[in-house]
């Protein structure tokens, strides 16, 4: 036999869909009224110097809080400036060579960076290669003595927006025999402190070949 009860209140709930919901609303509204009235209740019971020893000591860790995230967790969101680099080479005369190097820096990142210096190195070196694949260790390279190892004052000695990017040129003039050696420009981006915020180098062979 059907149960008048069950099939009632089911109709109800048809009838009603937003009965449950209105019943939720209503139970959160009264748990945040009871809640309010429970701090008052406290706070009006607390004398005023531990009142405000309490609002000193939430303000103390929210301060300790914010201190420890700058200097732990922010700078690992921080988003490290992209620096390329492109080298090439002229033979002007028989013994003159021109080599220039584009250095840009592109700040990606959300915040802005400083870049106080650009550590610009540059390797030449006659590498002796065998037959077949040979591997180029450019950290070996770069162990050695720099040709050239210089802090240039340049445009890129600058504070970066974001979303910004900036390049500019180096020029040198090789004089001498012409050669067909390696060479290898490593360009660093550096904040105040010498901390180099990110880097590029570039390898290539034969800027100034023999004629």
């Amino acid at each position: 036999m059907p149960n008048s009860s069950s099939d009632t209140s089911t109709a109800d709930a048809l009838q009603n869909p937003t009965g449950d919901r209105m019943t939720g609303h209503i139970a959160a509204i009264y748990n945040t009224r009871v809640a309010k009235r429970a701090f008052g209740w406290v706070w009006s019971n607390t004398d005023a110097i531990t009142k405000w020893l309490q609002v000193i000591a939430l303000l103390f860790a929210a301060c300790w809080t914010f201190l420890i995230f700058k200097d732990t967790q922010a700078p690992a969101l921080e988003t490290p400036p992209a620096v390329s680099i492109g080298l090439n080479g002229y033979l002007l005369e028989q013994s003159i060579c021109q080599i220039n190097a584009e250095v840009e820096i592109n700040n990606i990142g959300l915040k802005s960076v400083e870049v106080a210096n650009v550590h610009v190195r540059m390797w030449i070196e006659d590498l002796k290669l065998s037959t077949g694949l040979n591997y180029i260790d450019v950290n070996a390279l770069e162990n050695g003595t720099p040709t050239f190892d210089e802090r240039p004052t340049t445009a890129l000695n600058t504070r970066f927006p974001p979303r910004t990017d900036l390049h500019v040129g180096f020029l040198w003039i090789f004089s001498g025999p012409p050669n067909a050696s390696w060479y290898l420009v490593r360009a660093d981006a550096e904040d105040s402190k010498g901390h180099i915020l990110g880097q590029a180098d570039f390898l290539k062979y034969g800027l100034c070949p023999k004629g």
